[in-house]
């Protein structure tokens, strides 16, 4: 009986035929499935993989885009097969607070990973399946970053053995595992590649080059680092930093800085896409000079010294701790909740709770306002230096006690991490108090309003990246851009435009992390839900009409607009922090009128 001979298949001959020829054409058939619009407009919910309890801030796709690692609040590390659904590894790792970024080093089989958390610590971990999918091996611990917030790590694809990380410290460090296996030196000056004037965000290595370092910092700065010739430089206050070959920021750092949640490149590596917080999505074309590099940092330097004498900027609004009232699909501005206030009861609650918190934030301006409460309290040294690491402490303090839950409600990541990213900030006031509201449309504003910026090639507008420190951005194929938002969407705008084609509901609370496939069209997202989603294209019997709907979209933009505003400013406070404050305070106000009292009698 002869033999049935397998159906021919064009694309099959292509993904398993090894010429360069048949790479070519695979990668361009690859790239032609994202850059269609009609695929864009059907990616729908594919799989939604649960295996972690708590928020998941990081999500990486294996370089051949077989497996899917993951990070969570609940320190553990997963490796799922995104496709079948199946649990492949899953271990408890050495870090002690929550994992904000993960990756799988090269040519390693998708066994050994790196990772970083809000304790400093980056870990170094071989995976080993068992039965139990839960067991590690060979762990290398290194706290280089001095127990200041490690935000990213990074692999470099020829050195296997090889990573970088960024942190709250200001440095890029990098570690070669053949030289060293453990550091647990108490501010550590070694591994250092790159010094940076202000806290270190995120970061992303060039595709075309592996020389390339794009660093994105807190004070709005990109600054593009040649790893082959690092020379330092010193700003007036003495200390060293490394000197970037470009550095490119936004008109915005006029008014005030603005945080970088996360940095990209193209796939030709002449693009950066960047996400700023309480901002907007820009994308730059670093071929171009951009602006001076020393004068920025200078200026910089001159905006975070401020003189002793001068009076303290305004108090911002306060929001306590696991209040997530203004995020997800159904969050609303405050006046357009308060107009609706009589329609369900169910939103009496979150009024009166705002009403408390504005009510708390009034209290503390007028007890500040008080000249004699300000000069005992020294306001620029003790809330402005003192405040952060006691929220940092009394969160982790929080979270190691009440631990992961599946049943409680989705909470903030901890200080200085994915969940609460007013907290970076460090102050409890703010300099900028002028801000102009921005209208968001489907199309975005002119950007360049001088030649110093002609690098911005589009600003991306409509979602809202306030609340979290982790939010990211990626390119989708040749000819589109995707972020997460505030709101729990997915955005997604044609890169030539910024014309908004595409929003997925993906979050009840906030889409911190959104990665594409290497190849497929395929996207993996994740957020305050305690899953990992995974879309795909899908075709429905029923699609008769377009899925994107611009009406909706357009009122979803505005929406987020008026609540970048209302929120811009606020900051992130646990109920324990709030009460010392207020009782700190009050007791020095009560120390006033002691001794107010005590000199009327002498009087």
């Amino acid at each position: 009986m002869p033999m049935c001979k397998q159906p021919t298949s064009v694309f099959r001959d292509i993904l398993h035929h090894q010429s360069q020829t048949a790479e070519k054409i695979q990668k361009r058939l690859c790239t032609t499935t994202k850059d269609s619009k009609d695929f864009v407009q059907k990616l729908s919910l594919y799989r939604s993989l649960k295996v972690h309890r708590g928020c998941v801030n990081t999500v990486t796709w294996s370089e051949k885009g077989q497996n899917l690692l993951s990070g969570s609040d609940d320190q553990t590390l997963v490796v799922t097969n995104p496709f079948t659904g199946n649990l492949l590894v899953k271990c408890k790792t050495g870090h002690r607070a929550n994992i904000f970024s993960a990756k799988f080093l090269p040519f390693t089989g998708d066994q050994e990973v790196v990772s970083c958390s809000g304790d400093g610590n980056v870990i170094y971990t071989e995976l080993l399946q068992s039965s139990d999918v839960c067991n590690t091996a060979n762990i290398s611990e290194f706290n280089c970053h001095s127990n200041s917030t490690t935000y990213e790590v990074i692999t470099i694809p020829q050195e296997p053995r090889c990573f970088m990380s960024c942190g709250e410290d200001g440095t890029v460090r990098l570690f070669d595992l053949r030289k060293i296996s453990n550091c647990h030196k108490i501010c550590c000056k070694e591994n250092i590649v790159i010094m940076s004037p202000s806290s270190i965000t995120a970061m992303a290595m060039s595709p075309t080059s592996q020389n390339y370092v794009a660093v994105g910092s807190s004070d709005s700065h990109i600054r593009i680092y040649d790893r082959r010739f690092l020379s330092y430089i010193d700003f007036s206050s003495g200390e060293q930093n490394t000197q970037p070959v470009k550095a490119f920021t936004i008109p915005s750092l006029e008014k005030r800085p603005f945080r970088v949640t996360s940095v990209s490149y193209s796939s030709d590596g002449g693009q950066l896409l960047v996400s700023y917080s309480s901002d907007h999505l820009y994308l730059f074309d670093i071929t171009q000079n951009g602006v001076a590099i020393t004068p920025l940092n200078d200026k910089v330097k001159r905006k975070l010294q401020r003189p002793e004498n001068t009076d303290p900027p305004p108090v911002r609004r306060l929001r306590l701790r696991g209040d997530w009232s203004d995020t997800g699909p159904d969050a609303r501005p405050e006046r357009e909740v308060m107009e609706s206030v009589g329609a369900s009861t169910g939103q009496v609650r979150p009024i009166l709770h705002a009403n408390m918190m504005n009510r708390m934030t009034e209290v503390i301006s007028r007890m500040l306002a008080d000249p004699r409460t300000r000069a005992n309290l020294n306001l620029l040294s003790h809330l402005g230096q003192q405040a952060n690491p006691t929220l940092a402490e009394e969160q982790q303090r929080q979270d190691s006690e009440a631990g992961p839950s599946s049943g409680q409600a989705p909470h903030p990541n901890g200080s200085k991490n994915a969940g609460d990213h007013d907290q970076e900030d460090s102050q409890l006031t703010s300099e900028d108090d002028d801000d102009t509201e921005e209208k968001s449309h489907l199309y975005p504003e002119d950007i360049t309003e001088s030649t110093n910026y002609d690098y911005l090639l589009m600003k991306f507008t409509g979602h809202r990246n306030a609340r979290t420190m982790i939010k990211e951005a990626a390119f989708w194929g040749e000819e589109y851009v995707m972020s997460g938002s505030d709101c729990g969407h997915i955005f997604t705008w044609e890169r030539a435009t910024g014309k908004l084609v595409m929003v997925m509901e993906a979050d009840h609370h906030v889409v911190n992390c959104i990665q594409p496939h290497p190849t497929l069209p395929y996207l993996a997202s994740s957020g305050i839900d305690y899953d990992v989603k995974i879309w795909a294209p899908f075709q429905n019997d029923d699609d008769n009409e377009p899925r994107f709907d611009a009406e909706k979209a357009q009122r979803l933009m505005e929406r987020n607009a008026v609540m970048l505003e209302e929120t811009k400013d606020t900051i992130t406070v646990p109920a324990a922090v709030m009460i010392r404050m207020l009782a700190c305070i009050h007791s020095f106000r009560n120390r006033n009128r002691n001794i107010a009292r005590i000199e009327d009698d002498d009087d």
